[in-house]
């Protein structure tokens, strides 16, 4: 029997939560689940350099490849991409004696890794190898909620998947030291906070999620399908932006086209070459274009799925409405992920998604 799936959006959904529909508090981008029961959590933080340097840094309460069944891991994972093309990749499993984190706000740590802050400022540190990585992030562009963020699950909803956008944009001030060299640079970032108490695997079919800082311009998107036990639901969500302006956010009315779609050799997971956007913003209507440039980190399931994430160049443009085009490229950071039976090439090393 087909059971269901929804976002959550309707008045008891936010009373059951404890969320204020209009305004994102610091306690929820702090501790959410029992980590030693069955659930799954982690911090996200990426950004793009001035020198192109892209960094990716997670800290999680089991490693992304477990089960959500199994006791608490830590698990620490970074991700350097530099203008050369060299890419670094580092993970790390960590005593469970070594984690802690708050209720209050975003005060986590895993050993000598820990991030910290509130909605406005945070601070990121990861010392993975020689490798050392310091971030300070400054919001630029208020936390977003698409309705509770809560994806729920079957006739009694007690089954979920959350996701919290907490910095969709950030002024960012990295240091980094690694080969016995230090830098200093400056950059814009994102932040999420993901968390749930059921296996993504038992639940999603796929999803595209993906964001792009593009001049002034802010987008996040996710388009999810479920599986089919769920009725193949689909739900998106957005937020477009242009400075400290929010242009359009929603959970309804994205479309995306997915071109030159073919079957990833490594991982089995079908994924485009191009991804469109169509994004409603009341009469005006705007379509962002991505088009994959460099996969960064694949993990496959064997014949049970995969995940890929890549970046590439994004170009947004408004394409209905009144007044004047408007239109501006960059670069963005997208990911697939893809569960069920896939004709794999066998399983990587594994990596993590944001």
């Amino acid at each position: 029997m087909t059971q269901p799936a929804v976002l959550g959006s309707e008045p008891i959904h936010y009373r059951r939560l404890n969320l204020d529909p209009g305004r994102i508090q610091p306690w929820e981008d702090g501790l959410r689940t029992d980590p030693g029961a069955r659930s799954f959590e982690w911090w996200y933080h990426d950004c793009r350099l001035d020198d192109g340097t892209r960094v990716t840094i997670e800290l999680h309460t089991k490693p992304p490849v477990v089960s959500p069944s199994a006791p608490l891991t830590p698990f620490v994972s970074l991700v350097m991409l530099r203008p050369d093309g060299s890419l670094l990749v580092k993970n790390a499993v960590v005593s469970p004696g070594a984690f802690s984190a708050s209720r209050d706000g975003c005060d986590v740590r895993i050993g000598e890794h820990w991030c910290r802050g509130d909605l406005r400022r945070q601070e990121v540190h990861v010392e993975l190898e020689g490798t050392v990585i310091d971030l300070e992030m400054i919001s630029e562009l208020a936390p977003w909620r698409p309705a509770t963020g809560h994806m729920l699950l079957g006739e009694d909803e007690s089954r979920y998947i959350a996701w919290l956008p907490v910095m969709p944009r950030a002024r960012v001030t990295a240091e980094i030291t690694a080969g016995g060299r230090r830098e200093r640079l400056g950059g814009v970032g994102y932040h999420d906070h993901n968390w749930g108490n059921v296996a993504p695997a038992s639940a999603i079919d796929h999803w595209y999620w993906g964001h792009a800082h593009i001049g002034e311009y802010t987008v996040v998107t996710l388009r999810a399908v479920s599986h089919a036990k769920y009725g193949k639901a689909v739900l998106v969500a957005y937020l477009l932006a242009r400075g400290g302006e929010v242009l359009a956010q929603g959970t309804e009315g994205l479309e995306l086209s997915a071109i030159g779609e073919a079957r990833d050799p490594g991982t089995g997971v079908p994924v485009a070459s191009r991804l469109i956007y169509e994004i409603p913003a009341g009469d005006a209507r705007y379509r962002l274009e991505f088009a994959r440039r460099r996969d960064v980190l694949a993990l496959g399931f064997g014949d049970a799925g995969g995940y890929l994430r890549f970046v590439g160049d994004a170009r947004l443009e408004r394409v209905g409405g009144a007044g004047a085009p408007e239109g501006a490229s960059g670069d963005g950071l997208w990911e697939v992920l893809s569960f069920g039976p896939r004709q794999a090439a066998g399983a990587l090393a594994p990596q993590s998604p944001g």
